[in-house]
C-alpha cells in the first residue's frame, strides 16, 4: 500500500498537466517563433523542459545549450536545407534522419549474401500525413547512408 501512496502525487499531476499546445500558446510570441523553429529537434522531454523554464531568457539559454544550430553546421547546405524542410534525402546519415522525422517506428537489418562487409538497413515510419490521413515512410540505409526514400498513403 505504501508503494501506491507514493505514486498519488505523482499521479494527480499527470491528470492535472495543461496541454502541451495550450502552454505553447501563453508564450511570448518571440519564444512561440522560436519554438517553432526548433521544436522538430526537440524530445518530449526536451520540450517539456522549455515549457517550464520561467522566462523567455531561460528558454533562450536552454536552448542554445542544445547546440542545435552547431549540430546542422555540420552538414552541406543541401543536407541542412532538407532537415529543416523535413525532407529525407539520400547521402543522409543517421544522425541528419533523426533529426528530420525522429526516432522510426521500426528499423530493420537486412542480411546480405556476399555483400562483402556492406550493411543495409529499412527505417519505417507509421503516422499520418498533415490531412490526417494514414502514412507510411520508408528509408533505406546502406552502410550508414541513406540510398532511397518512399512515402505511401495507407487506404
Amino acid at each position: 500500500m505504501r508503494r501506491f501512496a507514493a505514486l498519488l502525487p505523482l499521479l494527480a499531476a499527470c491528470a492535472t498537466a495543461e496541454p502541451v499546445e495550450l502552454r505553447i500558446a501563453r508564450l511570448s510570441p518571440g519564444a512561440r517563433e522560436e519554438l517553432e523553429r526548433s521544436r522538430q529537434f526537440l524530445t518530449e522531454s526536451q520540450l517539456e523542459r522549455y515549457l517550464a523554464e520561467p522566462d523567455d531568457d531561460a528558454r533562450q539559454r536552454y536552448l542554445s545549450s542544445l547546440k542545435i544550430d552547431e549540430r546542422l553546421a555540420d552538414y552541406p547546405a543541401h543536407i541542412r536545407a532538407a532537415i529543416v524542410e523535413r525532407r529525407v534525402v539520400a547521402g543522409m546519415d543517421w544522425q541528419a534522419v533523426y533529426l528530420t522525422w525522429g526516432r522510426p517506428t521500426s528499423r530493420e537489418r537486412v542480411e546480405l549474401p556476399k555483400a562483402g562487409g556492406n550493411v543495409e538497413e529499412h527505417w519505417r515510419w507509421e503516422g499520418t500525413d498533415p490531412t490526417g490521413r494514414p502514412r507510411t515512410r520508408l528509408v533505406h540505409v546502406l552502410n550508414g547512408l541513406v540510398v532511397d526514400v518512399e512515402e505511401r498513403l495507407d487506404e
